[in-house]
């Protein structure tokens, strides 16, 4: 939460933009606030993605692969074998992500597509 106060904090038109649909949607705070109106904000969703991206909660994710399996590189990660993932990482490679350090809720206008 504080990263995502602090990311918009930053970015004021992205702040402005929040707060206006957020206003537009609750019909300016007066309506409760459930699933299916979270639903109807899809900047403020955006915005919440982009935080994740940025600064994602667990800098490390540690698995062990349960059977044998090949890359598509051709390497083997046999059964057993502790996996690290880095999502710092991959979230920052310019090859999926261009321009990676910078804020862009808009990067999630579409949904991904598969194998992105």
């Amino acid at each position: 939460m504080t990263s995502f106060v602090l990311l918009l904090a930053a970015h004021p038109s992205e702040w402005h933009k929040v707060g206006e649909e957020v206003r537009a949607v609750t019909r300016n705070f007066k309506e409760p606030v459930t699933l299916e109106l979270l639903n109807r904000l899809p900047f403020l969703n955006r915005c919440i993605l982009e935080t994740l991206r940025l600064c994602p909660p667990a800098a490390l994710h540690v698995r062990e692969a349960l059977s044998s399996l090949t890359l598509p590189s051709g390497q083997i990660i046999p059964r057993g074998c502790q996996i690290i993932l880095a999502p710092p990482l991959l979230h920052c490679d310019q090859a999926t992500w261009p321009d990676p350090l910078a804020f862009k809720p808009q990067r999630f206008e579409s949904p991904p597509t598969q194998g992105s």
